[in-house]
């Protein structure tokens, strides 16, 4: 009899707690942390102009993203900034079931826009670097697949673009998704900002365009995330020490951002490893912010394990298992709890990167470690063995380090700085979505954007921006960051549907529970169940194994000529299980959890872009 009473009442908890958290469409404001007003009188309404702030990190989602806005009417779509794909791409209405149910964004309608174009297999704009676009009724479409084993597909369809930051509108050609498979399907981010050497990037389509200079700089955030993409020759910001080398073309891999690594250091001590073994392939060394962890060769990887393993156990840490019995991390115990990059460094030794022209660049443990899932004080090597093949740094690497992709020279630059407050100083956003509001925008600059594509004047302190927690609470809103003037009559109105089903589901609850104890108090009567009874069994969870699903992909950020930036959003690790993904916490500070683990990079090479 108990095992009914104890379905009844999980039933009603489950009835309670779905009924009273439908969506609410509960208006409000967040000003975001991540953005420093100042005294902007004047925003020039110049795509060189433009900016864009990135949010993220390396330990909530395994990539960054950044807002852009498509479409007229224009709505907001979250994607993944990555360097080692060309396409850019967003679900697709027709994508139905087809397309992830977590994705902020929602679809992508071109029946709704009023500037949207399919492109047609002849047109010129049929371009998808690699691989090639295909070709279904008479319509360009693109497929694309990742060393995670997601897969994108679609048709390829031309709308405006506007950048986070009251931009204008620029033509950009990019994939309507119909179809994804893998963590691409379960993450929350919508699609992906494709920044690779390709015809088919946005980068490129905004050089040919003639709206930026080809170059771009991308700066990643700590642990606790954010950071800025800057498109355009904007400058390198003050106090920045750049060191540069040069960009190498493959035949082989011509659409990824390679240079030749000629050596790694541990702890100030150079790895004895032959040179050519960092470009075993011939192809250099890949930079792709798309992918979460780096990936050594083997010879090279073994030998970095062994001196930091020695260095680590001879500073007092101790191994530990990883968070995955499956996978064999390297993991260490006993560090500082809660310790930053000085506390780390007591520990763990120091990482060094030399690249050709004689560039030395010298990083935190923090640049190759994780956080470990269980426990305090444990932390695991997010470098993994690439077997024969080359060498790839993904974002782990790059964190608080500003890097310079100067596309138009054929070389990229290194400078270590605090990319979170890079990101913070960028504008607030300005909606020009509507013409009408072209010359006050471009005259005041005080307007806030909403997702429906209404500019709204506003104050110097009302960006209708949202960042951090707020961000996640409110994402499943469409109308989120709209309009924060919300009468108590509208929010009571939209709230007594929930509340009333919720207080039904509480007094459903109430009787089963009343119910269920008469019943159980007249079994114990019997003698059926009394307290002598040891026959009771504790439930057998021998068949039953926690899953977690790491989603090892997409880093990003944006910025423009004259020195804005693009938002990113995010953080390095997305844990979600395939029959239940959860939605992350943006920026927590005391969030625990491990990065995306991602599939050796030795088996399918970097990201198939």
């Amino acid at each position: 009899m108990r095992g009914p009473f104890f379905v009844l009442l999980f039933i009603s908890l489950c009835a309670c707690t779905c009924l009273g958290s439908e969506p609410r469409q509960l208006r409000l404001k967040v000003t975001s942390r991540d953005i420093d007003w100042g005294p902007h009188a004047h925003r020039r309404l110049l795509l060189r102009n433009s900016s864009i702030p990135l949010h993220g990190a390396v330990k909530e989602f395994g990539y960054f993203f950044a807002n852009v806005y498509l479409g007229s009417p224009a709505r907001k779509f979250s994607v993944i900034v990555d360097t080692g794909s060309t396409m850019t791409y967003i679900p697709c209405a027709e994508c139905g079931s087809s397309c992830g149910p977590n994705h902020w964004g929602g679809s992508f309608d071109p029946r709704t826009s009023n500037t949207s174009e399919r492109i047609g297999c002849n047109s010129p704009k049929c371009i998808c670097g690699s691989p090639q676009c295909g070709c279904t009724a008479n319509t360009c479409t693109y497929t694309r697949s990742y060393a995670e084993h997601s897969s994108s597909s679609g048709l390829l369809v031309q709308d405006v673009m506007h950048l986070h930051d009251g931009s204008p509108p620029v033509p950009i050609t990019f994939g309507c998704e119909t179809r994804e498979t893998g963590e691409i399907y379960w993450q929350t981010a919508d699609g992906l900002l494709g920044m690779g050497r390709s015809p088919a990037s946005v980068l490129n389509q905004l050089v040919a365009a003639d709206q930026v200079a080809n170059t771009f700089s991308l700066c990643l955030g700590s642990v606790r995330g954010d950071g800025a993409l800057i498109l355009g020759d904007a400058g390198i910001p003050a106090g920045v020490d750049m060191q540069y080398t040069s960009l190498i073309t493959s035949s082989s891999h011509p659409y990824y951002y390679n240079v030749e690594l000629e050596g790694v250091g541990v702890g100030g001590r150079m790895l004895s490893v032959d040179q050519a073994e960092y470009s075993s392939r011939g192809y250099g060394t890949v930079l792709d912010s798309g992918t979460t962890f780096s990936y050594f060769p083997r010879r090279v990887y073994k030998a970095f394990i062994q001196a930091v393993t020695e260095a680590s156990l001879g500073a007092g840490l101790e191994k530990t298992t990883g968070p995955d019995s499956s996978v064999s991390d390297i993991c260490f115990e006993g560090a500082p709890e809660f310790a930053d990059a000085v506390g780390l460094s007591a520990v763990f030794p120091s990482l060094e990167l030399e690249f050709a022209g004689g560039v030395r660049l010298t990083l935190h443990p923090l640049n190759y470690l994780f956080v470990h899932t269980f426990g305090t004080g444990k932390y695991c090597v997010g470098i993994f063995d690439n077997g024969n093949s080359g060498t790839l740094l993904g974002g782990i690497v790059f964190r608080n380090v500003l890097v310079h992709y100067d596309v138009s020279s054929d070389r990229v630059g290194f400078g270590l700085t605090e990319c979170a407050a890079l990101g913070s100083d960028i504008r607030p956003p300005c909606s020009i979505f509507d013409p009408k509001n072209l010359e006050a925008a471009a005259t005041s600059g005080d307007c806030a954007l909403t997702d429906s594509g209404n500019a709204k004047s506003t104050g110097p302190l009302d960006d209708g921006s949202i960042s951090g927690t707020e961000e996640v609470r409110a994402a499943d809103s469409p109308t989120v960051g709209a309009d924060d003037a919300v009468s108590w009559r509208s929010t009571a109105a939209a709230l007594l549907p929930s509340l009333t089903l919720a207080l039904f589901g509480l007094g459903l609850m109430a009787v089963i529970g009343v119910v269920g104890a008469v019943v159980l108090l007249r079994r114990r009567a019997e003698g059926v169940w009394g307290e002598d009874d040891t026959s009771g069994r504790s439930a057998d969870t021998s068949g039953w194994r926690w899953t977690q699903g790491w989603q090892p992909r997409r880093w990003f950020g944006a910025r423009d000529a004259s020195g804005e930036a693009l938002p990113l959003h995010g953080t390095s690790k997305q844990r979600s299980s395939h029959n239940a993904p959860t939605l992350p916490v943006i920026l927590e500070a005391a969030s625990s959890g491990e990065l995306p683990r991602a599939v050796p990079l030795a088996v399918l090479g970097p990201s198939q872009d």
